[in-house]
């Protein structure tokens, strides 16, 4: 069942963004012309603009957010209810359980006011552009409403890190195999560039050190001691 939630919420988000490549409204360049947006009002004054912007407002803002508000409320009534029902009879399996039921409903509502705070302001953004004069819009407004908004698909991981202890160690694993995976790629591409190719003749050591044999250096002791008593007889 989650599975079909998650599909159906990427269908339906698709669904939107592609409606403007097929002629209804379209995208253009926001604020500090640096990213792209829909575009809020149409220079010839093309109604199906303002039609996309008050569908897209409405059937992508206020149903999710009324979705939410409405999931949320009856989840927190029927945890109210479970709670008078604990504090008269319940075991302490039944109590563990209850705690960590809320503390999972916290996190959803804290999860759900982060949408709002963060897409609100540019929502708010969006229709008086589409109503209103967009020359008038502080390019400061225009550019945190965008930020805020499209930083909330970050916002919700660092809840769950910080309210969820679960969660928090499976990342703290991700992260430990990944950190582990880079250094030891990096000490073997470190090994391989430092390492020089064996000669004939040479052992390697333990310590990756490489070793001339016995013979060659009593045949260069031999050689050097040689070389003296040839340079003392000339003198």
């Amino acid at each position: 069942m989650a599975g079909i939630a998650i599909l159906g919420t990427w269908l339906w988000a698709l669904m939107w963004a592609i409606f403007p490549l097929f002629g209804w409204s379209g995208y253009t360049y926001e604020g500090m012309r640096t990213w792209c947006s829909v575009i809020w009002q149409s220079e010839t004054g093309d109604r199906s603009t303002i039609g996309y912007v008050l569908c897209l407002f409405f059937f992508t803002y206020i149903v999710t957010l009324m979705c939410m508000t409405f999931c949320y409320t009856s989840i927190y009534l029927s945890v109210k209810n479970v709670s008078r029902r604990l504090q008269l009879h319940s075991t302490e399996e039944e109590q563990k359980k209850f705690k960590r039921e809320r503390k999972v409903l916290r996190v959803m509502m804290s999860i759900s006011l982060t949408y709002f705070a963060a897409w609100t302001p540019y929502g708010i953004l969006g229709l008086w552009a589409t109503f209103g004069n967009p020359s008038k819009i502080p390019l400061f407004l225009i550019t945190s409403g965008s930020m805020c908004g499209k930083a909330s698909t970050a916002l919700n991981p660092l809840i769950y890190t910080s309210t969820n202890r679960a969660f928090k160690g499976s990342i703290k694993k991700i992260w430990l195999r990944v950190r582990g995976d880079v250094f030891e790629s990096d000490s073997r591409l470190t090994d391989n560039l430092i390492l020089k190719p064996k000669q004939k003749g040479q052992i390697e050591t333990k310590d990756n050190h490489l070793k001339v044999p016995i013979d060659d250096r009593k045949r260069s002791q031999h050689d050097s001691g040689k070389g003296k008593s040839n340079s003392s007889l000339m003198a």
